[in-house]
């Protein structure tokens, strides 16, 4: 397997699904950072399932998962690629400490507390490891743990209101 990192700045379009497949059939390992901050994929998400069933691995930005740090867009588009199970990272993004606050631990906890330890723990550390190691990652291992999909709104406002009561 191989690594190496890259940007698409013009966009994505048929020739960078292209460009992947020739990447992925080379065996090359694909992350796709934060495609919920992208217009063009918040309005095709059949697009990410599309890269994902590909082998592609997405990562979303922690900030994308906690309620009100993130353009609302983003937030949605993040919310539904949980439901649908296709993320394999959640990663902060925090390139420096004055312009992104570093959030990672609220939304691990979040995380926990939505889907459960397992796969906050591969979604935060066990896969974000091994795809630096260049090792590949089994995309199922990572939500075989997880509840029954249920809307994510219900999930989160438990999680709120679970966290008013404990500190209430």
């Amino acid at each position: 397997m191989r690594c190496a990192g890259g940007v698409f700045r013009e966009g994505w379009t048929p020739a960078s699904t292209t460009i992947v497949q020739g990447l992925l059939q080379a065996g090359w390992t694909v992350v796709l950072a934060h495609p919920e901050r992208h217009a063009h994929f918040q309005r095709n998400l059949s697009l990410l399932e599309e890269l994902v069933q590909m082998g592609v691995h997405l990562q979303v930005t922690s900030s994308s998962l906690l309620p009100g740090r993130s353009a609302p867009a983003a937030a949605r588009c993040a919310y539904e690629l949980m439901e649908r199970r296709l993320v394999s990272v959640v990663a902060s993004d925090c390139h420096d400490l004055r312009r992104r606050r570093c959030d990672l631990r609220d939304a691990a906890e979040l995380l926990r507390n939505t889907y459960g330890a397992h796969v906050a723990r591969m979604l935060t550390s066990t896969v974000p490891r091994a795809l630096l190691a260049c090792k590949t990652v089994d995309r199922a291992l990572i939500w075989q743990h997880a509840p029954a999909a249920e809307p994510y709104w219900e999930r989160i406002l438990r999680h709120i209101l679970r966290r008013q009561t404990d500190d209430g």
